[in-house]
């Protein structure tokens, strides 16, 4: 006598894809870690009547993966004196015009557009920068 048998089979296995699509996370956008330019009780030095190029960036660092940051506009002025983006969005021209100390505020951003806002404090002297 002949017996049919038949295979089992799982249709999980015949269904299953040959490779996974990773699909969209729901893992929030990393944020770069933006720091400000000395402190109110520890100025940054800038001498009188002259224009120092300050490298503002060099307190923060971008998410990893992100890019490079670029200093994007400046969001409070400075009072006593001038702030004002480098051609490259790398660095600050800060001018003062009196000798008070001074401060102003700038967006920072990386290459995916995730921003954040970080302030320079500056004092003004008659000596140079050491």
């Amino acid at each position: 006598m002949f017996v049919w048998r038949t295979a089992s089979i799982s249709w999980s296995l015949i269904m299953a894809p040959l490779y996974s699509i990773q699909g969209p996370t729901t893992e929030p956008a990393r944020q770069p870690d933006i720091n400000d330019f000395g402190t109110p009780r520890d100025r940054e030095p800038v001498e009188f009547d002259t224009t120092t190029r300050l490298r503002v960036l060099d307190t923060s660092r971008p998410a990893e993966g992100q890019g490079p940051l670029y200093i994007f506009n400046i969001t409070d002025p400075a009072r006593q004196g001038e702030c004002r983006i480098t051609a490259r969005k790398l660095r600050i021209d800060y001018t003062p015009k009196d000798m008070l100390d001074d401060r102003c505020s700038y967006l920072v951003c990386d290459q995916r557009n995730q921003c954040a806002e970080a302030t320079m404090f500056i004092r003004v002297s008659l000596f140079e920068r050491e």
